[in-house]
């Protein structure tokens, strides 16, 4: 996405990366692993919906990451 600064006609550069990561119930191989290494390189949590996973809930993460 683009933004034109009023007044001055410059533009600035507004760019992220975003990935989706879901974490599963416990006793399900790698739960959060996934999300605690997207965590640990920069990303943060936008936003985050519970899921069915076979009779239990999981949590799917938007994340979002400055470039």
């Amino acid at each position: 996405m683009e933004n034109k600064t009023p007044n001055t006609g410059s533009s600035i550069q507004n760019t992220r990366k975003q990935c989706v990561v879901r974490t599963y119930p416990t006793g399900w191989t790698n739960t959060t692993e996934r999300l605690e290494q997207k965590l640990a390189d920069g990303y943060i949590v936008v936003m985050a919906n519970p899921f069915d996973a076979k009779g239990k809930q999981g949590m799917e993460y938007i994340l979002e990451k400055k470039n």
